[in-house]
Parts: structure tokens; C-alpha cells; sequence
């Protein structure tokens, strides 16, 4: 049978949700104190001296097993941690604990993680969320050996009892752990709910070879962790800056016994504002403007409108705004923009200036190091881990590869790349040979690929060999730059060393996003397979030239009112940005010339205007946004078969700054209400039997028929 045609009109809705926020684990207050170490001797025995990866997640079971999940260990008391009631316990013996919850029954607990070596850094999704908080002593490849104990002892009174769980006389992993000696506890105080790690005698063995525990707490989201780092002074730890952040282990790096990191919860007051993180570019150009970024969250239980948001260089204020107003528990981000006009090293941070607040100690974000570059030139470093890999210059195989994306939200900038820098930490005296390519992709992971397609299309920067015999940044500079313009860049590394080597050179890197990163290794000939993915992306600097760039800044409004989350697009380029809490925008390093500016918001009208980019200036370009009219769009679907006849239960949908969708009557009419105006729409009509219909409408400000 012929099919039919349709004809006619229509229109969707994607709708937005705000959720309510918890606390964080970032929240608690960190202090660290020493005192003398009080070793249990009582409680639940777990396992015994021949210890290595057990979980610990059923009474019934004491000897533990490889199961994840189960019915935890009681506390013996209520425990809320991150906002949450938890009465049970998960233990792992690599140096962690998991929280759960008794009511969950039989799966009241869950120890599921990406690496039972690295818990705070998992990737790993656990229903329900809360079950992913957890605390790490000393979470690393660690055993028990010929007197070593793990066990779990509440002791004390109500309302002051202490759940400790107890690590004894653990080792590293196998040889390489002869002679260590370590012995640490994790406490759980009730009433305070307070949080102690606590470290008894620790002794680093023979072998020479430093070990990365993770040491802190972590809760469901990857951003929520409270963490320590150093590497090379236990007593002199800092905040972890990600949530793979670690502690070195190694002969003149040990715990003090005595040593204690205490983490305690916060109060809940009205008037507490919180400066949780700066962020920005920390190599940004001389005499060029900078964004830096305070999110800011109302921690307090009233709203709050009247204070200041700074960006601070000790005592100085580099730049101020008014604060936005904010709801308790929402979280902002607030732009603050500052130009260096001298080059070298600086650090900055962000400052919440709040009179009436009562929780002071959490007003500064954590210090960010910049170094300001000479006039043209701008540094990108992405990442801050310490952990290290043989990635990206890898030579243990005989031939490998490493492939690592850095999102062009991560970059932050345009311009032509004209040299990386990768941070080395164990060195070699080796001559390695090596490839280093660069492209840029509009995928936000990196393609399942096998070396020869992933390289195929890819700009080819380097052809040499190099010897990574100095510990730190080692620096490799292009004699023809790659011109970025957007987009994600893929850097793309080979080594070539023939006959494999050890010790090799190893490189910083920190977790990042599923898809980020894949390697290949191979022995005797080159790989010809698929990379491995994980998420280990190599530290990177980026060193771009900003010459011949301009920058363009402006507020968007309707009316007096700023306008967040309004999309500014520089038209026929990758050029955007969003609109913050303040209606303010930034885009930076925009080639020199002509460009016209679009400015778009769902329930507003779609803005135009054109703008000139001049060489080391910033233009200054605003939008005053009028809302959208709502109209209804009606309509009658008939058939070419019948074309006096409507067609009932004809599904019609618009597409366009929303979607909308309706469905014929028996008289094969439609209206769809509230249709946002000013916009055009692509339409489809379907009915089963019939061709289906296409083209587009404009809906104006009054009502569409």
C-alpha cells in the first residue's frame, strides 16, 4: 500500500531540577596534634598475621574474604558522618574503612572501589550514595606479617565511647616491605563525632622504594574529600588539592608515633559563608587580564546578601566584588579578574570578607600558585597530583604509548602551543627515543583506537630522544607552534627504546575523568591493539602564545537584573562562555578582527551584536535581554490521501530552544500552550501508516496558526 503524507505544525519541554545540598566531608576542620598512642588489645580480631586485600564486612565471617558488601561490624553507638546516621562498619586491610547503614540489611556496607589501594580517588558509582563515605589511615598495597593484627575494639562510656579500628605491625607489599613496621588506628568518637587518624611506632624497611598511601576522609561526590599531603614530612602535611592526594613512605618520611590528624565536624550556625576552592589560570600572561573563580557556599541556615567576595596576595586585595545573594546550603561561583603586571611567582587565594559570620576559620580557600608569564606567553598546568607513573614516556616495554585529553574548559585559553613540560620524578640516565603528537577532538573521552588510527590524522610535533636525568619540570619546545583555536587537545606520546629498561623515569599524574587517558605497552614489536583506559592523566604544562589576541568581557542584564547561565558565543568560531551569579562573562585570547556575538537564554530573546577584537585590549560588550512572548501553536494534521479529513493521535514535535510535543484530536487538531516566541522551530509530524512530515516554523509574539 502507498503511504500517505502528513502535513502540518509544532513543539517539547525539557524540564530542570535544583536539588537540596549536604554537608561535605571538606567541611570538618583538620587539626593535627601529638599525643601518646594507646595500642587495643581487645575487641573483634580480623583475619590473622597472613593478611593481604581481605575485606572485613561480616561478623560471621572474622577471617574476611573478597566479598565487597555484607552487614558491617557495629560501631556500637550512632555515628553521623557527612551528614549522615551510620551504625556499621566495612574494613578493608590495605588501611581503610567504609561506613554503612544496619537498615540496609544484608548489604549494609559496600567496599566496592576502583583500587583497594586507592579508596579516597575512587571512580566507582555505589548505590545508595552514602554507603561511598570513607576513611583512610594508610591506604595503600599494604599486609600483615608475623605479628600483625587487625582489629576492631568500642571502648569507653556513653556518651564518650571510641570505636578504634586498629592496624598492628603492617608492612608494604611483599620483599619490598622487610623490616617495615606500621602501626596506625582510625577512631570514631561519639558525641563530638569526631574523626582521628592516629599513628603508633612506624619504621620504613631496607628497601629503598617510597610508597603513597592515601590518608584522610572521602564522601559520595569525587570533589568531596578531605585529604593530606607531603613528601617528605608527616608532621608538616597539607591539604590535598584532589582526591588522589598522598603522603610519601619512605626512610626519612615515617608517622611519628604519637602523631594524630583530627577531623571534626562543623557547627551549624545562621551566618557562615564558606570559601571552598579558587581556581584560574596559573601561568597567565603579563599586563592581561585573568579570571580566577571563588565558589562560594552558604553553609548557614539564612540567606545572605551582604558581603564581599576578594581575590588576595597576602595581605593585598587584588580585586573585589559584592557578593550575590545566596539561599542556605547553594553554592556559587564568583568571577574575580586581575592583571599582573609583574612576571614572576605569586600566591594568591580567595577571601569571603563577612561581618556578621560565625564560623570565621572557613572564610580563605587553599593558596594558589601562580607564575606570571612575560607579556604574550601563557602557561596552562593542568593537574596537581603527586602520585607517579612511567606514562607518559614510558620505556619498562619495549615499545609504548601514552594518550592523554585535556578539555578545553581545563585550558581555558587559545592560542599557539609552543612548547609542554612534564613533571619527572625518579630520573634515569637512559636516551630515550620518543614521537610527540598533538590534535584536537570534539569527543569528551578519548576513542577506542588502535596507535596507527589514533596518530593518523594527528599533528606530529617532535622526533628525538631525550634523557630525563633532573627530578622536576622537563620542557619540550616546538620549532613550529600547533595553533589551538578549541576544543579538546589530545597528546599523544610514543617511546621507542627497543630493549626495555629498569629502573625507569617516572611521571607525576593525577585522577581525572573516565576516558581521559589510555596507554599501550609491548615487548619486541610495536603494539597494533586497542590502549588500555584508566584514569592516571600525566601532569601537564601547556605554553601558549597570546600574541595578536584581544579579550572580550561584558554583563548580560534583563533590565537591572544580572542574568547567570546566559551562553555568549563568538559566531563561526569555538569561542563561549556562561554568564555567572553576576551576569558577567569572559572570553580571553580571541584572535585580533571583526566578530559577531550571539547571546542566548531559555525565556529570552535570542541577542546579536557585533564586535571589533583589538591586539592586548579588552573589549566590553553587554546585553540587556528581554523575555521571551509565550504563545500557542495550533494546528490541524490532515492526509494527502483524505486532505479534508484531520487525522487523529498524529504525534507532532518542535524542536528548538526547548522541545515540545502534542497529539492530534479525533478532528486531527492540536494546540500547544506556552510556546516560547521569537524562535525558530524544526517540526516533525509522524502517524503510523503515513510519511512523516518536516520543515520549520518561526513563532513570533502572538499566537502561531
Amino acid at each position: 500500500m502507498k503511504r500517505s503524507l502528513l502535513t502540518a505544525i509544532v513543539f517539547s519541554v525539557i524540564m530542570a531540577l535544583t536539588l537540596p545540598l549536604s554537608a561535605y566531608v571538606y567541611d570538618y576542620t583538620f587539626t593535627q596534634t601529638t599525643g601518646t598512642y594507646t595500642e587495643i588489645t581487645g575487641g573483634t580480631l580480623l583475619g590473622t598475621e597472613t593478611n593481604d586485600d581481605q575485606r572485613f564486612v561480616d561478623p560471621a565471617v572474622p577471617a574476611g574474604g573478597f566479598t565487597n558488601t555484607g552487614p558491617g561490624f557495629p560501631i556500637g553507638f550512632s555515628f553521623p558522618f557527612n551528614d549522615n546516621p551510620f551504625d556499621v562498619v566495612g574494613i578493608c586491610a590495605n588501611g581503610w574503612m567504609s561506613f554503612g547503614q544496619s537498615s540496609l540489611g544484608t548489604v549494609a556496607v559496600d567496599l566496592n572501589t576502583t583500587s583497594s589501594y586507592t579508596p579516597l580517588s575512587t571512580t566507582t558509582v555505589i548505590s545508595p550514595a552514602q554507603l561511598t563515605n570513607r576513611i583512610a589511615g594508610f591506604a595503600r598495597d599494604i599486609q600483615a606479617q608475623a605479628g600483625a593484627s587487625l582489629r576492631m575494639e568500642t571502648i569507653g562510656s556513653a556518651p564518650n565511647r571510641i570505636c578504634v579500628i586498629q592496624w598492628k605491625n603492617y608492612k608494604r607489599y611483599g620483599t619490598t616491605g622487610t623490616g617495615d613496621v606500621i602501626n596506625f588506628q582510625i577512631q570514631l568518637h561519639e558525641t563530638t563525632n569526631k574523626v582521628v587518624i592516629a599513628y603508633g611506632a612506624c619504621t620504613h624497611g631496607a628497601t629503598a622504594s617510597t610508597s603513597y598511601p592515601q590518608v584522610g576522609m572521602r564522601g559520595p561526590e569525587t570533589t568531596d574529600f578531605a585529604n593530606r599531603s607531603t613528601v617528605d614530612n608527616w608532621s608538616a602535611t597539607t591539604a590535598g588539592t584532589t582526591n588522589a592526594a598522598t603522603c610519601a613512605f619512605t626512610a626519612t618520611c615515617v608517622p611519628l608515633s604519637g602523631l594524630m590528624f583530627e577531623y571534626t565536624p562543623p557547627p551549624t550556625v545562621a551566618n557562615d559563608l564558606q570559601a571552598m576552592s579558587l581556581t584560574g589560570p596559573t601561568g597567565p600572561s603579563q599586563g592581561t587580564p585573568a579570571d580566577y573563580i571563588v565558589t562560594v557556599r552558604n553553609r548557614g541556615s539564612a540567606a545572605q546578601s551582604n558581603y564581599t567576595v576578594q581575590l588576595m596576595s597576602g595581605t593585598t586585595v587584588l580585586a573585589s566584588v559584592a557578593g550575590p545573594a545566596i539561599n542556605p546550603e547553594q553554592v556559587l561561583q564568583v568571577t574575580l579578574t586581575h592583571t599582573f603586571m609583574a612576571t614572576g611567582p605569586v600566591t594568591v587565594f580567595g577571601r569571603i570578607v563577612f561581618a556578621a559570620d560565625q564560623n570565621m576559620a572557613n572564610n580563605d580557600t587553599n593558596n594558589l600558585d601562580v607564575v606570571v608569564q612575560a607579556s604574550g606567553t601563557l602557561l596552562v598546568e593542568i593537574g596537581t597530583g603527586i602520585s607517579t607513573q612511567r606514562q607518559p614516556f614510558g620505556i619498562y616495554y619495549s615499545y609504548e604509548r601514552d594518550a592523554s585529553l585535556y578539555t578545553a574548559a581545563e585550558i581555558g585559553a587559545f592560542g599557539a602551543v609552543t612548547a609542554l613540560k612534564w613533571y619527572c620524578d625518579a630520573t634515569t640516565a637512559d636516551v630515550v627515543p620518543y614521537k610527540i603528537y598533538l590534535k584536537t577532538i570534539t569527543e569528551s573521552t578519548i576513542p577506542a583506537l588502535n596507535w596507527a588510527t589514533m596518530t593518523a590524522d594527528a599533528t606530529q610535533m617532535l622526533d628525538t630522544t631525550v634523557t630525563f636525568g633532573t627530578p622536576g619540570w622537563v620542557m619540550f619546545n616546538f620549532a613550529t607552534p600547533f595553533v589551538y583555536t578549541g576544543g579538546n587537545l589530545l597528546v599523544l606520546v610514543e617511546t621507542n627504546i627497543t630493549d626495555w629498561v629498569s629502573p625507569y623515569p617516572t611521571f607525576r599524574y593525577t585522577s581525572a575523568a573516565t576516558g581521559t587517558h589510555q596507554y599501550w605497552a609491548q615487548d619486541n614489536t610495536p603494539p597494533t591493539g586497542n590502549g588500555t583506559a584508566n584514569t592516571s592523566r600525566p601532569n601537564i604544562g601547556i605554553f601558549l602564545v597570546t600574541s595578536g589576541m584581544g579579550h572580550l568581557t561584558g554583563t548580560v542584564t534583563s533590565g537591572t537584573t544580572p542574568l547567570e547561565d546566559a551562553m555568549v558565543s563568538i559566531n563561526t568560531t569555538t569561542y563561549t562562555a556562561t554568564t555567572s551569579a553576576t551576569g558577567t562573562y569572559n572570553i580571553q585570547y580571541i584572535p585580533q578582527g571583526p566578530y559577531t556575538v550571539t547571546c542566548s537564554k531559555v525565556g529570552y530573546v535570542t541577542q546579536t551584536q557585533n564586535v571589533t577584537i583589538a591586539e592586548n585590549q579588552t573589549s566590553t560588550l553587554n546585553f540587556n535581554m528581554v523575555a521571551s512572548p509565550t504563545v500557542s501553536v495550533t494546528g490541524t494534521v490532515v492526509g494527502s490521501d483524505a486532505p479534508t479529513v484531520g487525522l487523529a493521535d498524529a504525534a507532532v514535535e518542535l524542536e528548538g530552544i526547548l522541545e515540545y510535543s502534542a497529539t492530534t484530536n479525533a478532528q486531527g487538531q492540536f494546540t500547544i500552550p506556552n510556546v516560547l516566541g521569537s524562535e525558530t522551530y524544526a517540526y516533525t509530524i509522524t502517524k503510523a501508516g503515513y510519511q512523516q512530515a518536516a520543515g520549520s516554523i518561526n513563532v513570533g509574539a502572538t499566537a502561531y496558526n
